[in-house]
């Protein structure tokens, strides 16, 4: 019985890395969005798309690996498929389009991301991992951000735009990068366990 608990904590996080991969993209993102602030919209729309289609399928490898193990693993795989059936939508559009709905992208995908991020810091503390309060509260100010900005898309022009982007990916990249050390400590601690019985 021990064997088992101890195989069924091991198996949903032994796919730590994917979430550290997918952090360092979103910071690298982040960085380079608020460093060439003269980068056009259409640039970063590009950018963005790319981000989907990345972020989708890291998000399906991880939840297909441990769907014997992860409760809930569907939504996870759901949410892999939303963001890369997305991505290859805008792939398939005109630029304009593209380019005039890129203000409510943004604020919807961080809005969903973010929703999505409390989900996850609340079931990283069910697993007892200390520290879970800064993924949770990450995710609830991602989610004021991302109302403000749908509310008042009209608002947030040019220059701005790139910023608020920049601040959204390094916020996730960052929740990202905590939630797979978190996940690895516990990978650690369960094989520290494993050698002991």
């Amino acid at each position: 019985m021990k064997n088992h608990l101890l195989e069924l904590v091991k198996g949903r996080v032994k796919y730590w890395w994917l979430s550290l991969i997918v952090g360092v993209i979103a910071i690298i993102l982040g960085i380079w969005s608020i460093v060439t602030p003269e980068t056009t919209l259409i640039t970063l729309s590009y950018i963005f798309i790319l981000a989907f289609v990345i972020s989708g399928i890291f998000e399906i490898i991880f939840s297909v690996a441990n769907k014997n193990i992860l409760n809930g693993w569907g939504w996870s795989l759901a949410s892999g498929i939303i963001e890369l059936l997305l991505g290859l939508l805008l792939l398939m559009l005109p630029l304009p389009i593209v380019t005039t709905m890129f203000v409510y992208l943004i604020g919807f995908w961080i809005m969903f991301r973010s929703i999505w991020t409390i989900g996850e810091a609340v079931e990283i503390q069910q697993m007892g991992v200390k520290n879970w309060g800064w993924l949770l509260a990450i995710g609830i100010i991602s989610v004021i951000f991302s109302f403000i900005f749908l509310v008042s898309p009209m608002i947030f022009k040019g220059t701005f735009i790139i910023a608020f982007a920049s601040i959204a990916f390094t916020l996730y990249g960052i929740y990202r990068i905590l939630l797979s050390f978190r996940l690895r400590s516990i990978y650690k601690d369960v094989k520290k366990i494993e050698e002991y019985l």
